[in-house]
């Protein structure tokens, strides 16, 4: 695959090259390289495939010699919407270079091919592609298990992951084995107040209400919630994504005026912190939008619909399946 040239240079530059235009020029000149244009008109270079060939022959590519390199892309690639750093566009583009080390390195046990595959499946599991998710992340489960025993925090955080991917196909039993197991090995590793315990209890308590589990599930939240607002600012992001989630299991216990009051809190809160335009900030509008349709509020929903649309559309693109979805309950 040709890698287009800003991209190319970042990835010399790890590896410690300065004179980039020269090398540059030198390579394609010799024929070692092949240039072409991207679709958008950029310069773009790809090995020769002889050259190819003569590298992987003569070069022991294992999993020590590029375990670097490894980290330095599952770093690339690591996205979280709730980081204002992260750029979702930014963090797709290295896909390519992860996949295939991914298709190098699936077998190895090493922790850095854990995160690299795991940081894949979620890359997979925010384009809606469950099932590619789900092999990345098992096998990243499966590796930190050996790597490190099951009661270790990286491997809890494996657990985390890979349930909230079985969230998303529906597989709440599931779902919720893994994030009840991945609870116990935090409370023997973090204090019960810890940010990460939080987290859990809310990933957790979204499986129970995809079992209709809504006591437990409002238990769980307002326990993070409590925990939440000893370790962040109110209008932290963290504090908004876990006020969604509890006014979802009040939606499901019948209670509505306490639902909406958390709701509009956490999108306001999410504006705030964000911004308005920000990606992650549709998730609120879009569930704001779904209690007021539900309600009887429609107009009010279309016209959070149309601005969580507007968003996706700049920041995840036209056709990523989320963007489609909102496009559709925006013309309702």
């Amino acid at each position: 695959t040709p890698i287009v040239r800003e991209k190319l240079k970042e990835h010399l530059a790890f590896f410690g090259l300065k004179d980039f235009n020269l090398t540059l020029s030198t390579l394609a000149e010799r024929g070692w390289l092949e240039k072409e244009k991207t679709a958008e008109n950029k310069p773009a270079y790809k090995m020769h495939p002889l050259i190819a060939d003569v590298v992987i022959k003569h070069l022991e590519v294992d999993v020590v010699f590029a375990e670097k390199y490894i980290e330095f892309i599952a770093n690339f690639i690591d996205y979280d919407s709730l980081n204002l750093e992260h750029n979702f566009f930014e963090k797709n583009g290295y896909r390519a270079f992860a996949e295939r080390l991914s298709f190098l390195f699936f077998d190895t046990n090493n922790a850095d091919v854990a995160f690299l595959l795991d940081r894949l499946g979620n890359l997979e599991a925010d384009l809606g592609v469950y099932s590619k998710a789900v092999e990345y992340m098992k096998r990243a489960l499966k590796i930190a298990v050996t790597i490190f025993g099951k009661d270790h925090k990286n491997v809890a955080d494996h657990q985390s992951n890979l349930a909230n991917v079985y969230v998303g196909l529906r597989y709440y039993n599931e779902a919720a084995v893994l994030l009840e197991t991945a609870l116990e090995s935090d409370l023997k590793n973090f204090d019960k107040d810890h940010s990460t315990v939080a987290d859990h209890q809310s990933n957790l308590a979204i499986a129970y209400m995809g079992l209709e589990r809504y006591n437990e599930a409002s238990v769980l939240l307002e326990t993070a919630l409590e925990s939440d607002l000893k370790n962040f600012d109110k209008d932290q992001s963290t504090v908004a994504d876990h006020q969604s989630n509890l006014a979802t299991a009040y939606i499901g216990l019948g209670r509505y005026n306490e639902a909406e009051v958390l709701m509009e809190t956490a999108l306001a809160s999410a504006e705030k912190y964000f911004g308005k335009d920000y990606r992650n900030v549709a998730k609120f509008q879009n569930n704001l939008a779904c209690f007021y349709y539900e309600t009887g509020r429609k107009q009010e929903a279309k016209v959070l619909w149309q601005a969580a649309y507007e968003n996706l559309l700049k920041n995840s693109g036209a056709t990523h399946p989320v963007t489609i979805r909102i496009k559709e309950y925006a013309e309702m």
